[in-house]
Order: C-alpha cells, then sequence, then structure tokens
C-alpha cells in the first residue's frame, strides 16, 4: 500500500484456503491444476483448483467509491466522505466464499476509517486464518491503515497462507503491514 493524498485502500483479502487430508490420488492418473492469479485495483483473485477441489481468490480492497470484493477472504473497507454524507464500505460487511473439496479457511476485512475530509485509510484484508484489523486508534484519533489478517498455518510445512494485504494509508496517515 502507498502512502498519498486523498484516499488509503482496503488491503486485499488473501486467497481461501482448502484442507482435505482425506482426497485420493492415483499414481500415474492425471489431476488437474489451476493457480488463480492475484487481484489488481478493483478484481478479484482467481480461483485455484486441484481436482474437485476449489479455493476461491482473495477479494479487493474497498476504494472511496466503491466496497470490497468478495472471495475466499475478503477485502479491507473504506469510507466515502462527500459533504455530510459518509458512506462506509467496510470489509466485514462482505461475504466469504467457502471453498469446495474439503475444510475451508477465509475471513472478513476490517473497518476503514475517514477524517470527515478528504482523507481516508484502508481497513486490513481478511486472511485464510484470521480477521482483517480495523484501522488502528489512539487516544481517539485514527493513525494507520488496518493489519491483513493471518493466513493459514499449515502444520505440515510450517508455512502461512492465503494472509491479507494490509490498509492503505494517505499523506496524513500510514500504511499497515499485511498478515504472516
Amino acid at each position: 500500500p502507498s502512502t498519498g493524498e486523498g484516499s488509503g485502500r482496503g488491503g486485499g483479502g488473501g486467497g481461501g484456503v482448502v484442507n482435505n487430508t482425506t482426497y485420493t490420488v492415483t499414481p500415474g492418473a492425471y489431476i488437474s491444476l489451476n493457480v488463480g492469479a492475484g487481484g489488481t485495483n478493483n478484481t478479484n483473485g482467481g480461483n485455484t483448483t486441484f481436482g474437485t477441489i476449489t479455493a476461491y481468490g482473495g477479494g479487493h480492497g474497498a476504494t472511496r467509491d466503491g466496497a470490497a470484493g468478495n472471495g475466499g477472504s475478503v477485502g479491507g473497507g473504506n469510507y466515502q466522505f462527500n459533504g455530510y454524507i459518509i458512506t462506509g464500505y467496510n470489509g466485514s460487511a462482505g461475504t466469504v466464499t467457502a471453498g469446495s473439496g474439503g475444510t475451508s479457511y477465509g475471513n472478513l476485512g476490517g473497518y476503514g476509517y475517514t477524517d470527515n475530509s478528504s482523507y481516508s485509510v484502508g481497513g486490513g484484508g481478511g486472511g485464510a486464518g484470521s480477521a482483517g484489523g480495523n484501522t488502528a486508534n489512539t487516544n481517539g484519533a485514527q493513525v494507520a491503515g488496518g493489519a491483513g489478517g493471518a493466513g493459514y498455518l499449515w502444520a505440515v510445512t510450517g508455512q502461512y497462507y492465503g494472509a491479507g494485504g494490509g490498509g492503505g494509508g494517505d499523506n496524513r496517515h500510514t500504511w499497515a503491514r499485511g498478515g504472516s
């Protein structure tokens, strides 16, 4: 995420994770594999398939003009200030799309923030292991984008998969780190 005048986007949601410990694999048999592409500005990440298992791509982060995308995990939120009207696009209002073919993991994004002027900070994108963080609050002042949600920790490899992106900042607020 970058820091700049105006609006910090919500962090992108991490891709969903599907765990299936009973999937049957026959030696020498063909199993189709398609790895989904990462998301961009207002586009969700692509779905990943392995045979009959599907893990949904992460949802894109909200902007000041549009809601966060739904997906394996939901993108972080943001707010739009227009005169005296504030429209909230929060990640926790999104929908996590469960994968198929096993146990599915994905979470919601965090809340964004606006200071009722032309500035806003994005909430963290949801991760496969935990929800995205809300914007940081210090003594009543929102000071940073929300942290990205943690990925799903797979015990077999000790690695995290599907972490959410950190919420973006503007020229008065800092951005946040993505999830582990």
